[in-house]
């Protein structure tokens, strides 16, 4: 009988031939100097000039995840263990951890669930976020069924870090821009560069046992240093990485046609900014202290 690791290759293998190994890409690691995330493949199965019709769902790594039938116990431990899941999109983010409660707008759709070994045996996770994720979290910006009041955003009760067994790493990468992809354009929300230094200890504590945590984001002024690791805000293992105020060079913040207008355009400004889209390619600047 093959020993563990020639199974656990092969099926690996076998995955190639259906497009892509969970196992391989995503354990690729996004980080390079200071830890600073550098997002290369995309949960929601896109490679660039290509679209995925089928949404996030329909990658075919997800198939593979969810065969635990077909696989010993000792292969889909080896599997999820070895894999970094890295998101990127946050509606991908949202059905693979679950929502807090079911948009009645969405009830005829299938659902979709967690993988039953994700939580019992993942170690590592990459998150990369646009500045206004919080306005994509669904139980912070919907009355849903079930839930009294709007949850909040910065307690990342929407990872729910407290059904992980085996986590011992997590990096997340907080944008500097975003793109017109929802239905509104109010950008009235708590951007990350709002928080001040006690706030900013605050809004880390979830993390606090975390094995290995880094934070990679613009900040406010009043939080030093000008760019580098801020000090004194997160417990031993953590990271909270300064990326200055925001960037100087911004493309078009709204979706493009390759080879086409606005393709390559790239504007820039004197200070370091966030920009938050709004529908049209227009923008608003994330306030700051």
């Amino acid at each position: 009988m093959r020993n563990l690791r020639s199974i656990v290759d092969a099926y690996s293998l076998h995955g190639w031939t259906i497009g892509l190994a969970a196992s391989r890409v995503l354990r690729s690691t996004g980080f390079g100097l200071f830890g600073a995330l550098q997002p290369q493949f995309s949960s929601a199965g896109r490679n660039k000039g290509r679209s995925n019709r089928g949404g996030p769902w329909s990658s075919p790594y997800i198939p593979m995840l969810l065969s635990c039938k077909i696989i010993s116990a000792e292969c889909l431990q080896s599997i999820y263990e070895s894999t970094t899941f890295i998101f990127t999109d946050f509606r991908a983010l949202q059905m693979f951890f679950g929502y807090c409660a079911n948009n009645p707008a969405l009830k005829k759709l299938p659902e979709m669930p967690t993988p039953p070994a994700f939580f019992k045996y993942t170690r590592s996770l990459e998150l990369s976020l646009s500045p206004d994720f919080p306005k994509h979290l669904l139980c912070a910006n919907i009355d849903l069924p079930g839930i009294e009041r709007r949850h909040e955003v910065y307690d990342f009760h929407w990872l729910r870090l407290d059904q992980f067994e085996n986590l011992k790493r997590v990096n997340i990468w907080i944008a500097s821009r975003s793109i017109s992809c929802r239905v509104d354009s109010n950008n009235s929300f708590r951007g990350i560069k709002e928080f001040d230094f006690e706030e900013l200890r605050k809004l880390l504590t979830p993390f606090k046992n975390i094995k290995s945590f880094t934070m990679s984001t613009p900040l406010g002024p009043s939080v030093g240093p000008e760019e580098g690791i801020v000090k004194g805000v997160i417990s031993s293992g953590g990271k909270l990485y300064k990326r200055g105020s925001g960037d100087k060079f911004h493309p078009f913040l709204t979706y493009i046609e390759l080879d086409r207008v606005f393709d390559g355009l790239i504007y820039t400004s004197p200070t370091r900014e966030v920009r938050l889209a709004r529908n049209g390619g227009d923008h608003d600047l994330m306030k700051e202290v």
